[in-house]
């Protein structure tokens, strides 16, 4: 038998277990049992790429969520049975590679020979073939599965499981969303009625504010967080309440223009700010070396 490191493997030769209806029944069953196990995200879609190697027979299996407002995608879970570039947090533009092609179209590519496409990007040796399909809900591509493997098979008879299991994940994907969604908005109910009972017991208003910019430090796990109110009588901000993670080299000042940095912006427009990289917009003014948004 010729050896299967070599690619030159066939799919008659594998006896690959989606053949028979019953068992590709059977596999799809095992995707939707790691897909209810849990709802957090992450590690059941690692549990459904290391089920896409074990039981579907494939070489390389990864799953990666789109991140449109950074124009990538980013992998968000990956299971090989062969060396790897890729990696959980990997990340790449849309429109980049056979996968960047598929979160940018919305639509499936399958090859047989990875060589004939003019954008296939290596990462495990010797790949022969590759599916990969969008995940689509509630007509938006929300993630993309991606399978490669050595050896020959028969892509155009195993596409129609592969797309039953992109369905599965994708109402999975929905559901841990929703979950988080959900324990999101629980955690800040919680908080608000914390802070509420935490201002009705106070007699003055600063240490009310204080106690609430630490809440948010520590509920956030924010770097710095503070509080400024206008000066009614001077183009001035004062400085109320300020809780930081690590200590800062000198302290704030207690009042500063009004026009002054990100913050000052967003009283001059008077609606929120929100900078993703700091380096990057003029207005910023640095409190702490370690800012990276605000």
């Amino acid at each position: 038998m010729a050896d299967l490191e070599e690619g030159s493997g066939s799919t008659a030769e594998r006896a690959p277990a989606h053949e028979r209806g019953e068992e590709a029944l059977e596999l799809l069953n095992a995707v939707a049992r790691v897909a209810s196990e849990s709802l957090d995200l992450r590690p059941m879609l690692q549990r459904v790429t290391r089920v896409l190697v074990d039981s579907f027979d494939w070489d390389h299996a990864a799953l990666a969520r789109l991140d449109r407002e950074r124009g990538s995608y980013v992998v968000e879970a990956v299971s090989a049975r062969v060396p790897t570039e890729v990696a959980v947090g990997h990340a790449r533009a849309l429109g980049t590679g056979v996968v960047g092609e598929v979160a940018l179209t919305g639509r499936a590519v399958v090859l047989d020979d990875v060589s004939r496409h003019p954008d296939y990007q290596e990462v495990a040796p010797g790949v022969r073939c590759e599916i990969c399909l969008p995940i689509v809900h509630g007509g938006e591509v929300v993630a993309i599965l991606d399978v490669e493997d050595r050896r020959a098979r028969d892509t155009a008879a195993e596409l129609p499981l592969l797309e039953a299991v992109a369905r599965q994940i994708a109402g999975a994907i929905a559901n841990a969303r929703l979950h988080e969604e959900l324990s999101r908005r629980a955690q800040q109910l919680e908080m608000m009625a914390e802070l509420s009972r935490s201002a009705l017991e106070a007699e003055e208003l600063e240490p009310v504010l204080q106690r609430v910019a630490e809440r948010l430090r520590d509920r956030f796990d924010f770097l710095l967080s503070n509080f400024f109110f206008l000066d009614p009588l001077r183009p001035r901000l004062e400085l109320k309440a300020i809780a930081t993670r690590a200590p800062l080299a000198e302290r704030p000042a207690a009042s500063v223009p009004i026009g002054r940095g990100i913050v000052g912006r967003a009283v001059h427009l008077r609606r929120a700010q929100l900078v993703l990289d700091v380096r990057s917009d003029p207005d910023y003014v640095a409190d702490t070396p370690d800012t990276v948004a605000e």
